[in-house]
């Protein structure tokens, strides 16, 4: 019995760790296969064990799906686990998965291998046509959903609905599903970076593993720079190929390459060749998300961060004078040299390396995000928040108790502390965390935190504390600018709390003016601080101008923390992988993990048991 128990005690664990659709349990069964997907201790062969333990033990109450699981030979466990994922009915849920070959770099030169991906039109159209109630719920939200979304977009000031192709190929807006795509790399496998790519229904808000579907996985290291940039240019590609045909709404009768599918070369696709996907239902494209590092990497941008034209979509400078990108108000001369759409479109694709993702249906780069969480949280927060702590606890401004700066960093949690009960907080930064040498490294560096110290939600938070302690000091010029800095911060985030997915009117112009008067007042404390090295103004100041001024968004609505929170669970699964075969098993292990939650989610929605 002593068998059993410590298995249940490990379920116990898993338990609480485990990603639910709902507060209501799991079966067994489930329970054990969904944590194949959390990268935690539950191991292949600790789920072997796990099933063969509860079936000698439990045999009475034990299902079906453990027995089988429990029956698997030791040899090769996780290869026949899979096999026999793929016979089950919830397996159905999602498409298998398509295999195509990827030229990368190896230990002894250029190679090709097999490489794997959930294409999205076969998504789209395995739950449209297995699950109904499930392809309402993740893509479309209701016919009324998706015409009362295309509505508010047809508003937008952009030329992009205007001009989108699916637009006009298919002038039913109840049967056009809105999609985004995100891409970011992050440290995953052996400290190797690793690219995600996913996909989503803008039309809909679900949990993070419910809106966020996983196209693919590539480590960055076997990626072949050449010439032609062969890697990536093949992996987008075929991102893009399905694209197209999810735009199109048929499946389609060629690969990538132009290769016809037939009873040789992918028979059961060729058998499906031409057909509808989803009863009319097609995808559109609506926008494209990830950090600035991604989006230039991906879309080959030759005015990025990195470079003296720091921006794409104008030509914001470093050092000539009149197009400093410091000048962050409405009436800068940059924003005379606003692109457009077709006029960037055309200089791109006539590029010597084009970016396969310029010939998604409906692309247009005012349609390509710059991200909230990387410009704010992740960027002027990074800086803006320790360089405004730093002038808090110097000796002179006299608003928390302490001898030294150690010391009133340690009143400034207190107060910090207390502040975030009393509003609820959830998000915290942690006491260990509050020490000056963590705030600002060395004396020629400018105060700066990084996400070990705090995380994103965190600054954000932090923002309307620091707006109250900032409120405290009048004593000069410098006390007012700050604490009106740090109030139009507040209330431009006030704005978007309190928004839909698009700004009226009314809600742009106060979005735009908060974060106009907060970054110019930004500048201003620069300008002031620079023999003290406080306040470093960064690209993503001027980033967060056109967040302001250049689209009728809501930027906390596009943001991409649900992204950021997908791509930290694929780096669990990945991890969990043997290198060599991690860019297959982690896309299995996920659809085991997503089918699981789906069939139960689909189970509570048809009232079965």
């Amino acid at each position: 019995m002593w068998i059993a128990w410590v298995c249940l005690s490990w379920l116990w664990v898993f338990s609480q760790a485990a990603p639910k659709a709902s507060t209501e349990p799991l079966p067994i069964l489930f329970e054990l296969l969904t944590h194949l997907g959390t990268g935690g201790p539950l191991s292949c062969e600790r789920l072997r064990r796990t099933a063969s333990a509860i079936t000698q033990q439990q045999a009475g109450w034990l299902q079906r799906g453990l027995e089988e699981i429990a029956s698997i030979s030791e040899h090769n466990f996780e290869r026949d686990l899979h096999r026999w994922a793929g016979r089950q009915p919830w397996r159905r849920l999602m498409p298998e998965l398509y295999t195509f070959d990827l030229p990368i770099l190896t230990a002894v030169g250029p190679s090709v291998r097999k490489h794997a991906a959930f294409l999205p039109h076969e998504m789209f159209s395995s739950l449209f046509k297995n699950a109904p109630e499930l392809f309402e719920f993740l893509l479309t939200g209701g016919h009324n959903n998706l015409e009362s979304w295309w509505q508010e977009a047809s508003q937008d000031r952009c030329t992009w609905y205007s001009s989108h192709p699916v637009v006009d190929a298919v002038p039913d807006a109840r049967l056009r599903v809105p999609f985004g795509l995100h891409g970011d790399d992050a440290g995953m496998h052996q400290q190797q970076p690793v690219l995600c790519v996913t996909w989503n229904s803008c039309a809909v808000r679900r949990p993070v593993l419910d809106s966020r579907l996983v196209f693919s996985v590539l480590k960055l290291s076997d990626v072949l720079k050449d010439a032609k940039d062969s890697t990536l240019q093949k992996f987008y590609g075929v991102l893009v190929w399905s694209l197209k045909a999810l735009s199109c709404g048929t499946f389609p009768a060629c690969d990538e390459e132009g290769r016809a599918f037939d009873e040789h070369y992918h028979p059961a696709r060729a058998k499906v060749a031409g057909q509808p996907l989803a009863a009319g239902y097609v995808g559109a494209f609506a926008e494209l998300r990830g950090d600035w590092k991604w989006l230039k990497e991906s879309l080959y941008l030759e005015q990025s961060f990195a470079h003296n034209y720091i921006c794409h979509c104008c030509r914001a400078h470093r050092k000539i004078t009149r197009l400093f990108f410091t000048d962050f108000s409405r009436t800068a001369r940059h924003r005379k040299t606003l692109v457009t759409a077709e006029g960037w479109w055309a200089m791109y694709a006539a590029a010597a390396l084009v970016s396969p993702l310029l010939f998604i249906p409906g692309f247009h780069i005012f349609r390509v995000l710059f991200d909230a969480l990387h410009c704010f949280d992740l960027g002027i927060y990074q800086v803006t928040v320790p360089s405004a702590l730093w002038e808090l606890t110097e000796a002179s401004a006299q608003v928390f108790a302490g001898a030294t700066r150690a010391a009133r960093f340690v009143s400034a949690y207190v107060d910090y502390h207390e502040w975030c009960k009393r509003v609820r907080v959830k998000a915290r930064i942690r006491r260990e965390k509050w020490a000056p040498s963590l705030w600002r490294k060395g004396l020629r560096s400018f105060p700066a935190i990084t996400q070990h110290v705090a995380k994103a939600a965190a600054l954000r938070s932090m923002v309307y504390w620091m707006a109250r302690k900032c409120k405290v000091l009048k004593r000069n010029r410098r006390d007012l600018i700050r604490a009106a800095m740090f109030c139009h911060f507040v209330q431009a985030d006030v704005v978007c709390r309190r928004s839909g997915r698009h700004f009226t009117p009314e809600q742009r112009d106060s979005f735009a003016h908060h974060v106009e008067r907060a970054l110019v007042a930004n500048h201003c404390l620069a300008h002031d601080a620079v023999d003290e090295k406080l306040y470093k103004l960064l690209p993503k100041h001027h980033a967060a101008t056109h967040v302001a001024f250049d689209s009728d968004l809501n930027p906390r609505r596009v943001q991409c923390y649900p992204d950021e929170d997908m791509i930290g669970r694929m780096k669990k699964i990945f991890s969990s992988c043997h290198g060599s075969t991690a860019h297959f098993r982690a896309l299995e292990r996920y659809a085991i993990m997503t089918c699981c939650r789906w069939w139960c989610e689909l189970a509570k929605m048809r009232g079965a048991p």
